[in-house]
C-alpha cells in the first residue's frame, strides 16, 4: 500500500495528490471528475469517471460448449450475479429447448428484455434503471407475501382447505422472483460507480440481499407445511393437537412480524426481544413432536415435518433480527 500525506493549500483546504501511474490508466484528465464515497468502515473510495454512470456487465454463454438443458439456471446465475446484458448463441441456430428457457427467463426475471434475436444469438438486456431500486418495497412485498403464505398453509390443513396448497405453491414462484430481483439488485449497486448515485449504502443492500434469501427460505417452508397438511387431510380430528400446532404457528409469525418490524423501525431493543423469544416456541414445538408419537407413523411423519417448518419460520425469523442488530450496531 503507498502511503501519502495529507496537506493543507489555502489555509483551509485539505488535498492529497494521486498516483500518477493510477491517473493515467484511467484515462484521467485535468478537470475530470471523480466520486468520492465515504465507507462504512472510514475508508475513502475514489471512483473514476462517475460521469459515465453505469458500467454495463456483459456476459456471453456460448452453447457450443455449455449444456444446454442448463440455459434457465445460467440466465438466473447471470441476473442474480448483476449482469446487465446476456448473450445466449450457438453455431448452427439455437434448438428450440434454449429459445423457451430464454423466453420463460425474460418473463419471469424483472427487467430483462430480448432486444436481439437472430436464428444463432439471443441478446437479454436489463431495462431497469438500476439507480432507482425499492429495496424497501421489494422486502415489504416478499415479507407480507410469505406471511400470508404461511397463515394459508396452517388454514389448508386446520380448515380443510386443499385448494390453497396449489395457490401456495405459486406465490411461492412470486417470491423466487423478487429473490432473484433483491440479489441482481445488490450486485448491481455495489459498482464503485453506481453506488454514488443512488440512496441506499452498500450497508443497505447487504441486509437487503440477506433478509430477502432469509424470507424466500421462510415461502420453502410455507409451502412445505401445505404440502404436508394435505397428507393430514384425510385423516379423523386430531383433537388438542391442532390448537398446539395452530400457537406454534402464531407464535412464528408473530417473531417473523416482531424482526421486520425492528429493521423498518429501527428498533434494537425489538429485535433484540425477537431473538430472546424463540425458546418459547421452540419448547412448545417439542411438545407437539412428543405428543404425535402416539399417532400413526403417516401421520406422526406428518406432524413433524409441519412443526419442523414452523420452527423453521421462527428461527429464520431471528436471523432477520439478528442481521438487523448487526446493522444498527454498526450505525449507532
Amino acid at each position: 500500500m503507498e502511503v501519502r500525506r495529507v496537506q493543507i493549500t489555502g489555509g483551509s483546504s485539505f488535498t492529497i495528490s494521486l498516483p500518477k501511474e493510477w491517473i493515467r490508466s484511467q484515462s484521467i484528465e485535468k478537470n475530470s471528475p471523480v466520486g468520492l464515497n465515504v465507507q462504512s468502515d472510514g475508508t475513502l473510495l475514489v471512483c473514476p469517471h462517475v460521469d459515465r454512470g453505469r458500467v454495463e456487465k456483459s456476459k456471453i454463454f456460448d452453447l457450443d460448449s455449455a449444456d444446454i438443458p442448463i440455459t434457465f439456471r445460467l440466465l438466473i446465475g447471470a441476473y442474480v450475479m448483476g449482469f446487465s446484458s446476456i448473450t445466449i448463441k450457438k453455431k448452427g441456430g439455437l434448438p428450440q429447448g434454449v429459445i423457451d428457457a430464454t423466453m420463460e427467463f425474460t418473463q419471469k426475471a424483472i427487467g430483462p428484455e430480448i432486444i436481439e434475436e437472430g436464428e444463432d444469438r439471443i441478446v437479454i438486456k436489463d431495462l431497469l434503471n438500476p439507480t432507482k431500486m425499492p429495496f424497501d418495497k421489494t422486502l415489504e412485498r416478499m415479507y407480507i407475501m410469505v406471511r400470508y403464505m404461511h397463515s394459508d398453509s396452517i388454514s389448508a390443513f386446520i380448515e380443510g382447505r386443499a385448494s390453497l396448497v396449489d395457490d401456495i405453491e405459486q406465490r411461492d414462484l412470486e417470491v423466487d422472483r423478487l429473490n432473484w430481483f433483491l440479489a441482481h439488485q445488490y450486485n448491481v449497486i455495489n459498482d464503485s460507480n453506481l453506488a454514488l448515485t443512488t440512496d441506499f449504502s452498500d450497508d443497505d443492500a447487504e441486509f437487503y440481499f440477506v433478509s430477502g434469501k432469509v424470507l424466500e427460505r421462510i415461502g420453502d417452508h410455507s409451502v412445505l407445511i401445505a404440502k404436508h397438511s394435505k397428507k393430514l387431510l384425510s385423516h379423523e380430528k386430531m383433537n388438542g393437537l391442532v390448537n398446539m400446532i395452530f400457537e406454534a404457528s402464531q407464535l412464528s409469525l408473530e417473531l417473523l412480524d416482531r424482526a421486520v418490524n425492528s429493521w423498518f423501525h429501527r428498533d434494537l431493543g425489538g429485535a433484540n426481544e425477537t431473538v430472546d423469544s424463540i425458546d418459547r416456541l421452540r419448547g412448545l414445538c417439542e411438545r407437539i413432536e412428543n405428543l404425535s408419537l402416539s399417532r400413526d407413523e403417516e401421520q406422526a411423519i406428518a406432524i413433524g415435518k409441519v412443526v419442523d417448518s414452523i420452527l423453521r419460520t421462527g428461527e429464520y425469523s431471528t436471523d432477520i433480527a439478528e442481521n438487523a442488530i448487526n446493522y444498527m450496531i454498526l450505525h449507532l
